[in-house]
């Protein structure tokens, strides 16, 4: 979805705040997230979770918020099912 959008103004961030033993995630556990998953946008890491508190960003694994061109928080939500993939593409496609 990432490859389809980025061209019409999409941007995506993946941001990690703890690693698989739930601690603060490390930055040798980023490089081994972007390479088993082969992710062509930015991944960052939030060790202190500043970032998901300042978003109010569920706890939930995987969570994501959409913001709009306006650093509006449109849509707060977790899952990555294939319908919640289709409903991001909807509110993204919405925004574009």
């Amino acid at each position: 979805m990432y490859e389809e959008l980025q061209p019409e103004g999409c941007m995506l961030y993946n941001i990690i705040h703890q690693g698989a033993t739930a601690q603060p995630v490390t930055s040798e556990e980023l490089a081994d997230w972007v390479d088993a998953f082969e992710l062509t946008f930015p991944v960052l890491g939030d060790p202190g979770a500043e970032v998901w508190d300042a978003w109010n960003v569920n706890r939930a694994l995987p969570s994501h918020i959409i913001i709009d061109r306006d650093l509006v928080v449109r849509v707060r939500g977790a899952g990555s099912s294939p319908e919640v993939l289709e409903e991001w593409r909807e509110e993204i496609e919405e925004l574009l």
